[in-house]
């Protein structure tokens, strides 16, 4: 089955479903449904421990944690029945590895059928330890999947890797990677891991980064460049392969593939290289369009799909949407009530997102030189409890108030394309248009400026 490698920025989305769960006394059946999906699992390992989480592709755990996800494996063997209206994918990975903020994951479709799953060590080329996962269904999704699979494996994952492990390997990084490039790098790290990492300097950083990012190529030396574009052409061919399998096998896996591809295709188009989205992401996008958009009529992924492509127009020069929030009063209002005739960033945030506690403690003293000319900021908490955010406001000395977004009541960080992160920050002007959706103070101060006619 597909593998799916998930580190600490890529978090799960919150898209219901139901949920299974195994006592050790035997399996539990938990969910509303007529399909029963029956698990049967081997632990060949106990390097990551013995409990593992199976759920929804999507469950939010940071948001929706709940016991009932862990399943505990007994004498190497866990089991439970997954009940679902329609065929869904799931997922599996270790708790152990969870907590730890890194983790691999393997997944299956619930057809109805049993689907038997086996764990074992992974041992890659880079020294690391991981858990392969094997899945064995009869279900015809599941096993046309492994058909493409195991084609892709053998045909590109393989010298795909080995490529990846040439190109990237630290013994020769400077006969591939510019001099420039690496030295910035190893600045980073090194000012970090002293804790010496200025605002100054790590805005002087970001802009080199942010050069090399919109010249990727450059980044390498000759020899570097030649195996960069040896993996882009073999990564070009794996794409027109899976695109043209899911023409002419149209499946529900293809339809997950093109949620994965639009949120990803979501996430370039924000950024400051929307090419790379156009390049790698829009076929899938036309597939869908042409083929796969009638396939599996009234399957909820296909909503997650149209949620998601609702959004792409939500780019610099465009209106910014409306929706509910909840104010300081608790009441439910317009977020263009809030912010109609001002410009105003819109700070998505959450205790628990170290990355956007510091963008927002960044755009303190900016809100300070311009809360008088006509600038506000409207923060909004993604939160499980209120007293985290309020703990978290004191902490990093926030000068505005901050609006909660209590468990995704008001589904506010998907209908602003945010499903998948602990925040971000979109700048809108006096008349709805949005700015930018920079999190970077450097980068939104001189549009702050502008925007209040101050330059």
């Amino acid at each position: 089955m597909k593998k799916r490698t998930i580190f600490i920025l890529l978090a799960l989305i919150a898209i219901g479903g139901f949920l299974c769960a195994c006592s050790s006394n035997g399996t539990q059946a938990i969910g509303e449904g007529n399909i029963t999906t029956h698990i049967e699992g081997t632990l060949n390992t106990d390097k990551w421990g013995d409990e593992l989480i199976i759920c929804e592709s999507g469950t939010d755990l940071r948001m929706h944690w709940d016991d009932k996800y862990v399943v505990k494996a007994k004498d190497g063997h866990f089991s439970c029945d997954i009940l679902t209206d329609h065929p869904l994918l799931y997922e599996v990975f270790f708790l152990k590895q969870y907590e730890e903020g890194s983790w691999y994951m393997g997944s299956f479709l619930t057809e109805g059928d049993t689907v038997r799953i086996t764990i074992t060590e992974d041992h890659l080329s880079d020294g690391r330890d991981w858990p392969k996962m094997e899945f064995a269904s009869k279900g015809v999704e599941n096993r046309m999947h492994e058909v493409e699979d195991s084609i892709v494996r053998a045909r590109y994952e393989k010298p795909l890797q080995s490529l990846y492990d040439q190109l990237y390997d630290p013994a020769r990084e400077k006969e591939y990677m510019n001099a420039e490039f690496l030295s910035a790098g190893g600045e980073w790290e090194r000012l970090q891991s002293a804790d010496q990492l200025t605002e100054a300097k790590k805005d002087s950083l970001m802009k080199l980064f942010d050069y090399y990012n919109k010249n990727y190529s450059e980044r390498f030396t000759p020899e570097g460049l030649k195996l960069h574009q040896q993996i882009e052409t073999l990564e070009a061919e794996r794409l027109d392969f899976r695109i043209n399998y899911l023409t002419e096998h149209p499946m529900l896996w293809g339809l997950y593939d093109v949620y994965d591809a639009a949120q990803m295709y979501l996430s370039n188009k924000r950024s400051a290289y929307p090419e790379s989205a156009n390049k790698v992401y829009e076929p899938y996008l036309t597939l869908y369009r042409d083929t796969l958009s009638k396939c599996y009529p009234g399957h909820p992924i296909h909503e997650q799909i149209a949620n998601t492509l609702s959004q792409l127009d939500m780019v610099p020069g465009q209106p910014y949407i409306d929706y509910n929030v909840r104010n300081t009063d608790g009441q439910l209002v317009p977020i263009s009530s809030l912010i109609n005739g001002k410009v105003a960033l819109i700070d998505f945030w959450a205790s628990w997102c170290g990355p956007c506690r510091k963008h927002s403690m960044a755009m303190i003293p900016i809100y300070e030189k311009y809360k008088d000319k006509g600038f506000t900021v409207i923060a909004i908490a993604r939160e499980t409890k209120k007293n985290a955010m309020e703990k978290a406001m004191k902490q990093d000395g926030y000068p505005w108030p901050s609006l909660l977004e209590l468990k995704d009541e008001n589904q506010i960080w998907e209908k602003n394309g945010l499903s998948n992160s602990g925040g971000g920050m979109i700048l809108v002007d006096r008349d709805g248009t949005i700015l930018s959706l920079s999190s970077e103070a450097w980068e939104l101060e001189p549009l702050i400026r502008k925007a209040l006619g101050l330059e």
